[in-house]
């Protein structure tokens, strides 16, 4: 008898340990949230990746990453598609917007949505949508801001949607939202192996220094601010990334720039938010380079003072497919880079529209330095 009250009373805390878990389940978005309610999707009972339901009479997903729920959405797009990380943001955007049309929020028809997101049915409807699989064939273009984006199937034209290049819109977030959750996107970011890579010597312009050259890169803004990189070709023969104090600019560039660059760095950043508030938190500069490259951001680097201490450059991480900057003012002590460790102090601004990038950048002078200039 005992045996079997301790049996219940195990399986009474198993169960009231679940019914804990199902209610502290939280999500990405308010916009998810709320979703999930008005849809009927119980979030019990979720496991981690995509968990397949039926609502309404057809497929839906919901996924969890990290214990979070990332995205509600229709069965439409292969796994393929999905993987993709170029297109992951429209393919997320797509199947949960076409949900969101059939469970819209009370204070909104779904004509006044479509209205309000500037989202519209080129050729055809929400009954097209119901009849996609995720064998149809998918493409996307932009033009002016525009996402266009058709589905095909045997090709013939099935659906072709437009909608705004808005991260808001593309996220499901508000601006606040968006900057709150930055920090745990951040963090949360897998590190990837580096390995130094040998660049293609063709496209590496040598200086008036010997040994010492440019891989040219593109500029954003004005032509101080660019993705360049520096190399030094050495006694091997073989070409490194610049990396040392003698050259504090270049390495500075190299650093903020690339992963390939030796050593171990951290962040310590002061984000701007919303509001006139701001947030403190640390992360290794390497994360936050991977955390670029996996949301589709292209960085750039431009030189505002280099003094007997230290470097002040800015940083822009440019989302063409999102229609957003993330700007970054850092202050680098040449001690960082001669150590090759040590912390870099980064002033950050989250999710600005790239109409207001140039905006900022009257904040910082972006110049070089006349005592220490890049080689030339």
């Amino acid at each position: 008898m005992n045996i079997v009250r301790h049996f219940r009373a195990v399986v009474l805390v198993f169960l009231l340990c679940c019914a804990e878990f199902a209610t502290a389940v939280t999500f990405r978005s308010q916009e998810l949230k709320a979703l999930a309610g008005r849809a009927g999707i119980s979030t019990t009972g979720l496991t981690e990746g995509y968990n397949f339901m039926q609502v309404g009479g057809r497929r839906v997903y919901v996924r969890v990453l990290g214990g979070r729920i990332d995205n509600i959405g229709y069965d439409i797009f292969s796994d393929v598609l999905r993987r993709d990380g170029t297109q992951r943001v429209l393919t997320d955007f797509l199947e949960r917007y076409f949900l969101l049309l059939n469970y819209p929020p009370a204070d909104h028809t779904v004509k006044h949505m479509l209205r309000d997101d500037r989202f519209k049915f080129v050729h055809g409807s929400m009954a097209t949508v119901a009849t996609l699989h995720p064998g149809d064939g998918f493409g996307y273009s932009t033009d002016d801001k525009i996402y266009v984006a058709t589905w095909t199937r045997s090709g013939q034209e099935l659906l072709t949607v437009t909608f705004p290049m808005e991260y808001q819109l593309l996220l499901g977030v508000s601006k606040s939202e968006a900057e709150d959750g930055f920090e745990y996107e951040l963090t949360r970011q897998q590190l990837r192996e580096w390995q130094v890579a040998e660049p293609d010597v063709a496209t590496l312009t040598p200086s008036a220094q010997p040994f010492y050259y440019t891989h040219e890169g593109g500029w954003y803004l004005r032509k101080n601010i660019s993705s360049s990189t520096y190399y030094c070709r050495k006694s091997d023969q073989r070409y490194r990334l610049v990396n040392d104090v003698s050259h504090p600019a270049e390495t500075a560039a190299n650093m903020m720039l690339s992963g390939d660059v030796s050593g171990d760095y951290q962040m310590d950043v002061t984000q701007i938010l919303y509001g006139f508030k701001n947030k403190q938190f640390s992360v290794p500069l390497r994360q936050w380079i991977a955390h670029c490259e996996a949301t589709g951001c292209t960085l750039y680097f431009g030189i505002e003072s280099v003094d007997y201490d230290e470097v002040c450059a800015s940083v822009f991480a440019v989302n063409e497919h999102e229609y957003y900057n993330h700007v970054m003012s850092v202050v680098i002590p040449l001690s960082v880079i001669d150590n090759r460790q040590g912390t870099i102090k980064a002033r950050l601004h989250t999710y600005v529209p790239m109409h207001n990038a140039l905006m900022l950048t009257r904040n910082h002078k972006i110049e070089r330095a006349k005592n220490k200039k890049k080689y030339e």
